[in-house]
């Protein structure tokens, strides 16, 4: 009894901590007090590539991604599979590999280059941002790696930081046709010297240091391109000398430094060899044979340089051949100590060996019949490093190793070899061996065709493969994109780690995710051009026998098929569009016999047929374009004799099939009823498919991007000539067909799209300078056009976009049109890149779920719908990214009623009371009803708020009151009726005093439930 009542008084205070701040009565009050779902919310649907990952991959393309100090730490590009291309340093050990900053969050890459040293401080070049480049520095720590200057190159290369250079205490660098400097701060950091005002510029221009200043090519309005020098001031920058007085040269140069003379080619056809002190002066020409000198290398205090497939050698004051003319190949001399190594092709032999020379005539010769007889070694990509020259070649037939010189015979063995030919390993060992600390790392490729990061010492027990940094499996997934839903299930392309590209498909659980085809070809071959038709896939792919051609899929792994080997053998029959006139697929394909034309398939191989032979006479194809069905009709653009193509419509018979108008049509999109299309000179039109009803909307609308049929409307980007690429719609009228704004001011673009309806409204993607990509909406007008949320608040983006992965990913919302809702993935600094919902309010926008615990990004791709789940490929700390499910956001309120008040009277304490059950309702699930007094509980005398709760699986939760009033029969004189008043109602929120006392209620309901349950044992 004194349990019971220490519990009544519990409730007594939980219900009046509810019930405080209520202000008036209300039959009903719903709040939705849910806060972003639990990690508990994404499971993991399979890790089906279960191969242990291995170290991460480096960069190293030839814009200086690897970067050693004066101290002796490394910095390099490295990817991890999980965070893209970042920031990384190294000792050559995996103990000592470590990321430094994840730039560009989740599988994005900043791609970090072009490192100089400044005063003990290391700078460098990375994107962060879509359509940013910027200038960093780091000292080595996460905390010390800061950006310096941020620059929006609008997606051009011209704008790219194309090189960087050091002079006194400043970072030197060209963009956008200018030379900038940097003090290390953003302040500090500004063009100095404009080097070309015209169309022309080398963005590859060389930026070399040598005797306290910077040279370099810059092109000259009169004269061309011509060699200049700069100390990083304007007044101090000039022109060292006029190579073709009178001249428009348009050639650059190549530029390389032996101790105090700079040696360079120049000349109208670069012919010439130069060397110049830096004075007018001391700039002679050494040589103006024909031939473009190339490959210039220092070596002691010589220059060699190959010209015409000979090596040739120069003093700064003359030049000399070192080899014969009947040399085939010579690749750049990499120098070792007083030697030099370079790969020729002498005239007895068909394939490169390994040479040497001392910078004599005499002293060229190779280096020793490494592989006698008919043996070639194939010897390619080799490495100058601790007075070694290390390489790859042949270690026998199938057989492919690592191979060490001293120049000499007896000093050239190979420390490791791979049962792979030549051939295979070449492909993963471009660029290269690299010097990563106190090892050499190189890549080959492994036996499932995965490239693999191996590093040396110099010994073969020090040649190994490189261990991974964590305990993790290998990711599985390929796009960006699914390939369809259908039958319930998801399918995907995928690596599984069986070094042969797989068909799967999940429908979200374990057991249901299964593959359905391996194909066998590498995974990176890929699957295109997805397309449903019914109940059937067809998709193109590559078997490795019979070439690109296409294939079905019922989804099951009997019904996964090749539909025709349409190019008979390996070839490949270069199939492009699909789409479905009604339940016939059509296609372009090329048999090797007719070239590039219009073909059907019912899905059979009898039934996959030619259809259309726009230029029979020529065999030599057609090609047509911008398949697209409106009304019954195909429509696509296509030329019959070789010109220019024309707008044609076909019933998808040859007989059918007429030229349309004289248009070349682009861009081309059924909107509705109606054909919209652009031409190849900017305009809009539209077509109801007869000639009267063909008509132009809109003039010099330039690019035209992204055309999406949205609602009853028309969305597309376009670029006018004026404000760069902004998003327009068109109603189908001319007086309708309106930009929706300018919505990065000026002629910089916003490279808006994936748009996409959510209500009465269609959400989209745009960019601008100072917000970075971000959710937009519009209601079809400029006025009603504005930004949803600045979700990462400053000018990076808070919008994940797959740009940055792929140029040819768009960016997909995943609308849950009856919640209100779209998904979407998105950033902020605390968790990454992340799963976000929106309802197209600022208020409405946020991470849902960090999916990824802590600052690492899951990067949510591929979003698609399964029932009430959401699909999506994640990256996990433990497997890599791999395909999760998700409980669907909702942010729907239950509907709850409650019953009417309830009187009664008693001649005891108290009375058992049953009351009518309050009724839920809710679209989405079964929310489920808790009271704070049960029906059929005693009550005691007075009066008493009856609280009901209901919650569904999202935690939004509803809230009604009612009163039970129990009185006594003596004291009652005339008893109240009842009433359809309920009590107090309170909308509350998940913080507060009002539900801490509904946490107090439910502790003491379920007290009292527990003790009445033990009191009945």
């Amino acid at each position: 009894m004194r349990r019971t009542k220490r519990i009544q008084a519990l409730l007594v205070a939980a219900m009046a901590a509810g019930l405080s701040g209520c202000e008036e009565p209300s039959a009903q009050a719903g709040a939705r007090t849910t806060t972003p779902q639990s990690l508990e919310g994404v499971t993991r649907a399979r890790d089906i590539n279960t191969r242990p990952q291995g170290f991460p991959d480096y960069a190293d393309e030839g814009k200086g991604e690897i970067f050693t100090t004066a101290a002796g730490v490394t910095f390099l590009s490295l990817d991890d599979g999980a965070s893209g291309n970042e920031l990384w340093r190294s000792d050559g050990t995996e103990a000592g590999t470590r990321r430094i900053k994840d730039i560009a969050p989740g599988l994005s890459s900043s791609n970090p280059s072009r490192f100089v040293e400044l005063q003990g401080t290391v700078y460098f070049v990375a994107t962060s941002d879509f359509a940013e480049v910027g200038l960093w520095k780091t000292d080595g720590t996460e905390a010390g790696t800061v950006l310096v200057k941020r620059f929006r190159d609008g997606r051009d290369p011209e704008q790219d930081i194309s090189a960087t250079a050091v002079v006194g205490d400043k970072v030197l660098f060209i963009r956008e046709r200018q030379l900038w400097s940097s003090d290390g701060t953003e302040a500090g950091t500004a063009p100095f010297k404009a080097l070309s005002s015209g169309e022309d510029f080398y963005s590859d221009s060389q930026l070399v240091s040598m005797g306290g200043a910077v040279f370099f090519t810059a092109l000259d309005a009169t004269q061309g391109v011509e060699l200049w020098k700069t100390d990083g001031t304007q007044a101090g920058t000039t022109r060292v000398f006029d190579l073709v007085p009178g001249a428009l040269n348009r050639s650059s140069a190549e530029l390389e430094a032996v101790g105090s003379t700079l040696f360079f080619n120049a000349g109208s056809s670069r012919n010439e060899l130069w060397k110049t002190d830096g004075t007018e002066a001391g700039t002679v020409r050494l040589d103006n044979q024909s031939g473009t000198p190339s490959q210039l290398t220092a070596f002691q205090s010589n220059l060699l340089f190959v010209k015409n497939n000979r090596l040739w050698r120069s003093d700064g004051t003359s030049v000399e051949a070192l080899t014969g003319t009947d040399f085939s190949l010579i690749y750049k001399p990499q120098p070792v100590g007083g030697t030099a190594f370079f790969l020729s092709a002498a005239p007895d032999a068909n394939e490169p060996e390994l040479w040497k020379t001392d910078g004599t005539v005499t002293g060229t010769v190779p280096v020793g019949d490494l592989w006698p007889g008919e043996a070639r070694g194939y010897p390619h990509v080799f490495r100058a490093w601790q007075n070694t020259i290390f390489f790859l070649a042949s270690a026998g037939e199938g057989r492919t190793g690592l191979w060490k010189s001293d120049g000499t015979e007896a000093g050239t063995v190979m420390l490791k070899d791979w049962a792979q030919d030549w051939d295979v390993i070449h492909d993963a060992f471009y660029g290269g061996p690299v010097p990563v600390g106190a090892s050499l790392f190189f890549k080959i490729r492994g036996a499932q065709t995965s490239t693999e990061v191996w590093r040396t010492d110099g010994t073969v027990a020090g040649t190994v493969a490189m261990g991974s940094l964590e305990p993790r499996t290998k990711h599985s997934v390929l796009s960006v994109r699914n390939l369809a839903v259908m039958q319930g299930s998801v399918l995907f392309p995928a690596d599984d780690g069986s070094g042969n590209l797989g068909l799967w498909k999940t429908d979200g659980t374990e057991a249901g995710t299964v593959l359905l085809k391996h194909f066998g070809v590498r995974p990176a071959v890929g699957i295109s051009l997805p397309l449903l038709v019914g109940t059937t896939l067809f998709f193109v792919t590559d078997d490795g026998v019979h070439g690109t051609e296409l294939w079905k899929t019922d989804g099951t792994v009997e019904g996964t098929q090749l539909v025709k080997d349409i190019r008979v053998g390996p070839g490949g029959a270069t199939i492009l569009e699909l789409v479905a006139l009604g339940n016939t697929l059509y296609f372009i394909a090329d048999d090797g016999i007719h070239g590039g034309e219009l073909w059907k398939s019912d899905g059979t191989e009898a039934g996959t047929t030619l259809a259309i032979d726009l230029n029979p006479a020529a065999n030599e194809g057609s090609y047509p374009e911008q398949l697209t069905v409106v009304n019954g009709s195909l429509y696509f653009a296509g030329s019959a004799d070789g010109t220019d193509p024309v707008l044609w419509k076909s019933d998808g018979t040859q007989g059918g099939t007429t030229r349309f108008r004289e248009l070349y049509p682009r861009n081309m999109l059924a909107g509705g009823n109606t054909l919209f299309f652009i031409t190849s000179d900017g305009e809009l039109w539209k077509s109801d498919g007869t000639g009267e009803g063909t008509v132009r909307l809109r003039q010099e609308l330039g690019e035209v991007n992204e055309p999406r049929w949205v609602g009853d409307r028309l969305f597309f980007v376009a670029d006018d000539g004026t404000h760069g690429l902004e998003p327009w719609t068109s109603d189908g009228t001319p007086e309708g067909t309106v930009t929706l704004g300018d919505l990065n001011p000026g002629s910089a673009s916003s490279f808006a799209g994936a748009f996409t309806r959510l209500g009465a409204h269609v959400l989209f993607a745009a960019f601008d300078d100072a917000h970075g990509f971000e959710l937009w909406r519009t209601d079809g007008s400029a006025a009603g056009t504005a930004r949803v949320s600045d979700a990462r608040p400053g000018p990076t983006s808070g919008l994940f976009v797959p740009y940055l992965l792929d140029d040819d990913s768009p960016l997909d919302l995943l609308v849950l049109e009856e919640r209100g809702l779209v998904l979407f993935a998105g950033i902020d600094d605390q968790a990454g890149v992340e799963p976000w919902v929106t309802d197209g309010t600022a208020q409405g926008t946020e991470r849902w779920v960090d999916a990824a615990p802590g600052a690492g990004s899951s990067t949510p791709l591929a979003f698609s719908r399964l029932g009430d789940h959401a699909f999506f490929f994640a990256n996990d700390s433990a497997v890599g990214f791999e395909p999760h499910r998700m409980v669907l956001p909702d942010r729907t309120v239950p509907v709850l009623n409650c019953p009417a008040n309830v009187s009664t009277t008693t001649k005891a304490e108290e009375a058992q009371v049953d009351y009518a059950p309050a009724t839920v309702t809710d679209p989405i699930g079964n929310p489920t009803i808790a009271y704070s007094h049960a029906s059929g509980a005693s009550f005691p005398v007075g009066s008493t708020t009856v609280m009901v709760l209901a919650t569904d699986a999202s935690g939004n939760r509803a809230q009604c009151s009612f009163s039970v009033t129990v009185e006594r029969d003596s004291q009652v004189q005339n008893p109240a009726p009842e009433t359809e008043d309920s009590g107090c109602g309170c909308a509350s929120s998940s913080v507060g005093g009002g539900w801490a006392g509904w946490g107090l209620l439910a502790l003491a309901w379920a007290a009292l439930s527990r003790g009445r349950a033990l009191g009945r044992m």
